[in-house]
């Protein structure tokens, strides 16, 4: 059993186990946010400091991803705040006595 922060549409009680879902276009919408972009900031410091240097690409690539993960954090405790990304309970569970 796992414990999630989920939207509840359907008036699940707590303690009740759910069943939930994220959409396709949500999930990819967050793992662009936590991984694309600090990976693209990275690359992108990565060609503009080789245009003058091996040490500068190397800091700015560190640099930039570290920006990038700043970024994806910031965002990350906005979108917290207005409940966006998260998965939504579709079905209560109901075992089968049998």
């Amino acid at each position: 059993m796992r414990i999630v922060e989920a939207e509840n549409r359907i008036g699940a009680h707590a303690g009740d186990e759910v069943y939930i879902e994220i959409s396709p276009r949500e999930s990819l919408t967050a793992i662009f946010l936590f991984f694309g972009l600090p990976v693209l900031l990275g690359l992108i410091g990565l060609l503009i400091g080789i245009q003058y240097s091996e040490v500068y690409s190397i800091f700015l690539g560190i640099g930039a991803f570290a920006v990038g993960l700043i970024v994806a954090k910031l965002i990350n405790n906005i979108v917290s705040r207005r409940h966006q990304l998260l998965p939504h309970i579709v079905k209560v569970y109901e075992p089968d006595n049998s």
